[in-house]
């Protein structure tokens, strides 16, 4: 059960919310036995995530020690039809003729790549969380979050 309390202060024009939940000894003990039983579960399951992991990786390797031992290294300025269909290797500078703009900010460049940064504006959340033990071995809890300062 919780429910939410809206208060407007006529001056300063805050809001504040709080939130109060009750858990009984009963739904408290059958939340425990799940968690226990979806652990196991967890636990089973990582086996079979492991062993496709480890024969993914296995693969990767077998397939990267063939590669290396078949590589044929050319000259990246002069292409040969002879070498299609083969794993080549070559090395060079990477330039280009394209120049790259971004229309917002009315930026022109000669590059490869153009990155933009974006950021965004967000505030830092403090909550305040009670606990109470009621009669039955209930339990109260009621959380309050509040905003004390910006962050950008």
């Amino acid at each position: 059960m919780s429910w939410f309390n809206r208060n407007v202060s006529g001056r300063t024009g805050k809001h504040s919310y709080r939130e109060v939940t009750r858990q009984g000894l009963g739904s408290k003990l059958s939340g425990s036995v799940g968690g226990m039983f979806f652990g196991f579960l967890i636990f089973a399951g990582a086996f079979a995530v492991l062993w496709f992991n480890e024969g993914r990786a296995v693969r990767t390797a077998k397939g990267l020690e063939e590669g290396l031992a078949e590589y044929k290294k050319i000259d990246y300025k002069n292409i040969d039809d002879v070498n299609e269909d083969h794993l080549v290797y070559a090395c060079g500078e990477a330039s280009s003729d394209e120049i790259l703009s971004d229309e917002e900010f009315g930026i022109e460049v000669n590059a490869l790549k153009l990155k933009r940064k974006v950021e965004m504006y967000q505030w830092k959340e403090f909550t305040k969380t009670k606990k109470e033990k009621k009669l039955g071995g209930a339990e109260e809890t009621t959380y309050k979050p509040h905003v004390r300062e910006t962050v950008s």
